[in-house]
């Protein structure tokens, strides 16, 4: 068990498993001494280790089909062989890291990421990189990301995810045809999972498609100061990008 406490956020006591192997009497002892203590506290279980909807349940190294209805979160590893530091890394790329993470988020969910130190507890240059990658991209399109909502739909595209834990790993790279919505107060975010050509289609949304802030209006993307064209076809809506277009190293 992992106690967090920060000034600014929820105490987090994160449980990784086999909490089951306490008696229920305690667990419930245990869980209704904390949320009656009057703290800001959110309580991660994974598996059947405590009642569903009673905490925040974690899918290690998961991923969901579908949008959930409840807020979950997974826990997954930058190195694809290791939870922890090794001589020979097999490092996942920051596109990789940052493709999970839109998807987890669209679907209601949080990714915890591992990032192993190595003994003297410094982090890697190769570690080091890929967050600054990732930060850079977060400091561009974090708004889509932090304090979102999932829409109605997730999105869509032709990659099948497969929900359990352990999958993540298993999953393939998404496409340019792959998208998923998040959004926050009255904006609507697309985010295409792969490099798009001179325009991008997005078959589920039309018209008729509530939004947030209502009737599309304008379109724009995310770092770039020129508003996007976009028209409504048959086929949805569809998104003409910017030319040249902008370097992105999620792709």
């Amino acid at each position: 068990m992992i106690e967090v406490v920060d000034r600014y956020h929820p105490d987090i006591i994160y449980f990784d498993n086999r909490v089951a192997i306490i008696p229920e009497v305690y667990r419930q002892q245990m869980m209704a001494h904390f949320y009656n203590s009057g703290h800001d506290l959110v309580l991660t279980y994974k598996d059947q280790d405590f009642a569903t909807g009673s905490g925040l349940i974690d899918i290690e190294a998961g991923q969901l089909t579908d949008k959930a209805s409840y807020a979950w979160q997974t826990d997954d590893v930058l190195d694809w062989d290791s939870w922890c530091y090794i001589s020979k890394p097999n490092y996942k790329s920051a596109g990789r890291i940052l493709h999970q993470l839109i998807d987890v988020v669209s679907k209601n969910g949080n990714l915890l990421l591992d990032v192993g130190p190595r003994a003297d507890g410094t982090i890697p240059d190769e570690t080091q990189a890929r967050l600054r990658q990732i930060g850079a991209w977060m400091r561009i399109n974090g708004e889509a990301i932090y304090d979102s909502r999932p829409s109605a739909r997730f999105g869509e595209g032709p990659t099948e995810i497969k929900a359990g834990s352990y999958v993540a790993d298993h999953s393939h790279d998404f496409t340019a045809q792959d998208i998923r919505f998040t959004t926050r107060a009255s904006a609507f975010y697309v985010h295409v999972m792969g490099a798009p050509g001179g325009q991008v289609k997005v078959a589920s949304l039309n018209r008729d498609t509530p939004l947030p802030g209502g009737p599309l209006r304008k379109a724009e993307l995310l770092g770039s100061p020129q508003p996007l064209k976009w028209e409504w076809s048959p086929d949805g809506l569809v998104l003409q990008m910017p030319e040249p277009a902008p370097r992105m190293m999620l792709w």
